[in-house]
């Protein structure tokens, strides 16, 4: 697969990581919602369960157990699709498929930081595409 040019700059607040410290701001954690569409690579259960292995690995995460890789929604074509959930031990990755824009809407959260913009560059570099929505939270 083809890896996009460069790595794109996605808009967020910079990160502070959580503080135990009385009386300092508290958060609970980094959550990045990315929207890719018109993806020109297949989304499918052995191109999200290599998406997600790689995703992982990138941002420094580490994967709890297996990732669940399911096609349901069938009765609707706005609810159809693929939908991944892989587990790490910060917390979760998902993503679902959009197969109406050729998408995938992903949502990485995690209480450990980690660079957006190498996510966005591993979502691309599997599916292709371009980011058409991408924020970054801190929760908490």
């Amino acid at each position: 697969m083809s890896a996009p040019a460069r790595r794109e700059t996605i808009p967020h607040l910079p990160w502070t990581p959580t503080s135990s410290q009385p009386g300092q701001n508290k958060t609970f954690g980094m959550h990045m919602l990315l929207d890719l569409r018109d993806c020109t690579n297949p989304i499918r259960e052995d191109t999200l369960t290599g998406w997600v292995r790689d995703l992982v690995e990138t941002i420094g995460m580490a994967a709890y157990g297996p990732p669940l890789v399911q096609r349901f929604g069938l009765a609707q074509p706005h609810t159809a699709g693929w939908t991944l959930v892989q587990l790490i031990e910060t917390s979760n990755i998902t993503a679902h498929e959009m197969p109406q824009t050729r998408g995938l809407a992903v949502d990485v959260f995690s209480c450990r930081s980690f660079n957006p913009d190498d996510a966005s560059w591993v979502c691309r570099s599997w599916f292709g595409g371009w980011v058409a929505q991408a924020s970054v939270f801190q929760r908490g």
